[in-house]
């Protein structure tokens, strides 16, 4: 690709997930020569030092901060604030929690007065009181995610000399959903580095058919599958209809998981699905509690009844297994998908007949629910079968409980 040893990716989630492929593919890269750092893991002192440490494994290693922010122009604590309240009225409450604590990071709060506020924690109001910010929401949104013991440090690091620094044989990749290139930051990451950036500009078919052949291409030597010439150019013709093939692809990737042969009858269930989420969506939606997406699946008019049960039987495979995971791993932390990879899959036979990706994405959506509360769950849903199949009442209605049941209260 090029001599320089910084990679920075710009586009949606399954773009970066495209281009870390490619990049990994091109360097031949051990799995075990990768570190992954999650949004919530990311202080680039820390990355900087493992940056410089060498592998005990050999060479090439890669450093791959994900989701980074570190290309965006610095928000005023007001700015956050209003984006919290804003997601806080979304019912979108991970969100608001996340803009929350950005806001009192960037107010640059001392220890001492943090740790006055978790002692009392009405004093939240007094800290934004000069904003024109309504904060009466604050105090809900603590009961529902409570602040942590600790919070993240601004640090300014000198990108500069720690990219000059990084030894040879190891290499830095920065994932992004956008990129401000005004930013301080990216103009100095700029010269040094090699740029994927998802393009707005729309492809010609003859550009279209190029790309789904290549990943095509790409996605039957990773999964190491076996198809016929027949189903080969069915599958072809069904992935140049769709507007998003990669997510087709990962789609796919996981309904064939452990099969050695993907059929015509596989490629229709990967296609054909599409009222219904696939697992993956699903779970990201869950995890996020964004309901408004939520409520669209539910809402959708083309929607027959035996529709609503196969979503109820999408959502009870995604909690069954989250049930599993639950009594395997307690209450285990795993820090992002590497580290559930090696202590977790690897060490549970029974778990390696469904995709380890679709497991750690199961795992990150429940993790902060009680098995009670994921039983309780499971045991509905059987429920609103029942009633879908016994009386006439609205399916609507029915999953719209069910998801204020579910996402109320994860732990009781």
């Amino acid at each position: 690709m090029d001599n320089k040893r910084v990679f920075i990716v710009v586009g949606d989630d399954l773009f970066q997930q495209q281009k870390l492929k490619e990049i990994f593919a091109e360097y031949k890269v051990n799995r075990d020569n990768i570190d992954f750092f999650e949004p919530q893991n990311q202080d680039w002192q820390t990355i900087s030092l493992f940056l410089k440490t060498y592998s005990l494994f050999g060479t090439p290693k890669f450093f791959v901060v994900l989701n980074s922010t570190v290309f965006s122009q610095k928000e005023e604590p007001e700015a956050l604030l209003a984006k919290s309240e804003e997601f806080f009225n979304e019912n979108n409450f991970a969100k608001a929690h996340e803009y929350l604590i950005e806001a009192l990071v960037s107010s640059e709060i001392s220890d001492e007065e943090y740790t006055e506020l978790l002692r009392d924690l009405k004093q939240i109001k007094n800290l934004f009181e000069s904003t024109s910010v309504n904060t009466d929401f604050l105090e809900q949104l603590l009961k529902k995610y409570p602040l942590p013991d600790v919070l993240p440090k601004k640090s300014e690091i000198d990108f500069k000399s720690m990219i000059q620094s990084i030894p040879e044989g190891h290499y830095l990749v920065i994932t992004t959903e956008k990129a401000d290139k005004r930013t301080k930051n990216f103009k100095i990451f700029e010269k040094e580095s090699v740029i994927f950036e998802k393009s707005d500009k729309k492809l010609t078919d003859k550009e279209k058919a190029l790309l789904n052949d290549r990943l095509l291409s790409q996605f039957l030597k990773e999964e190491k599958k076996e198809i016929s010439k027949e189903t080969l150019l069915y599958l072809k013709e069904r992935t140049a209809e769709t507007g998003s093939p990669e997510a087709a692809l990962n789609k796919l990737a996981i309904l064939t998981f452990g099969k050695k042969e993907i059929t015509r009858d596989d490629i229709d269930a990967t296609f054909d699905d599409e009222y219904v989420p696939d697992g993956l969506k699903l779970a990201d939606f869950l995890r996020k509690e964004e309901l408004l997406p939520l409520f669209k699946i539910i809402n959708n008019p083309k929607s027959t009844k035996s529709d609503f049960i196969k979503l109820s039987g999408l959502i009870k495979s995604l909690i069954k297994t989250a049930i599993k995971l639950k009594e395997i791993t307690k209450e285990e932390v795993y820090n992002d998908f590497r580290d559930f990879e090696n202590r977790c899959y690897r060490n549970h036979a029974d778990l390696r007949k469904q995709h380890p990706y679709y497991l750690f994405q199961c795992y990150l959506t429940f993790k902060n629910y009680s098995l009670q509360k994921l039983s309780s769950s499971y045991t509905r849903l059987f429920e609103i079968e029942k009633a879908m199949k016994t009386t006439q009442k609205n399916p609507i209605d029915l999953f719209s409980d069910f998801f204020r049941f579910l996402l109320a209260n994860p732990r009781n």
